[in-house]
């Protein structure tokens, strides 16, 4: 099923002249239930591979390239530009474009004191000013690796559990 198929079409007067044309309604928005999400039963983790698609990602679950939305809507990722993990190449350039020197400091911290003392997202750490005891200075690069690595992990709904959520999309989504 292709995500712009499912959507409703509607009438729009492109050029103000009452001639109405039946185009695809694309800001129609579709959110996945936060209690959903959470949901173990129906989720399972995987870590995006460099350069994979969310096209590729749906293949290898779905069988189907078409149900990169399912694994967009998923993770909340409204842009597939901004919100994908970049490849190792895109990562490369855009470091090179965003700072004049990706090893320079861009922040500084600590770990917490109390609760884990390390987490794949970094929760673990207190950004602190550069004066404070103890901390430590992250590099822009260190930055900017750790939201790649959180971009890069995903959940994916069960399989078995695409069709039930492809019909409550339409269902939703054609109100």
């Amino acid at each position: 099923m292709q995500y712009f198929n499912t959507l409703p079409k509607i009438a729009y007067d492109l050029e103000g002249k009452n001639e109405f044309n039946l185009i695809t309604d694309i800001f129609r928005f579709f959110k996945v239930r936060d209690g959903i999400v959470d949901e173990a039963v129906l989720l399972d983790k995987y870590e995006v591979k460099d350069g994979e698609t969310p096209e590729m990602v749906s293949y290898r679950f779905y069988d189907s390239v078409y149900y990169h939305w399912v694994v967009m809507s998923v993770n909340k990722i409204k842009s597939r530009y901004y919100d994908w993990p970049m490849s190792q190449m895109q990562f490369g350039k855009y470091l090179k474009d965003k700072y004049e020197n990706p090893g320079a400091v861009h922040h500084y911290e600590i770990d917490q004191l109390s609760g884990p003392k390390a987490s794949l997202d970094n929760s673990h750490v207190i950004e602190v000013n550069a004066d404070y005891p103890n901390a430590y200075p992250v590099s822009n690069r260190e930055y900017e690796e750790r939201l790649q690595t959180n971009k890069r992990l995903i959940k994916i709904l069960n399989p078995e559990y695409l069709e039930d959520f492809v019909q409550e999309y339409q269902r939703i989504i054609t109100r």
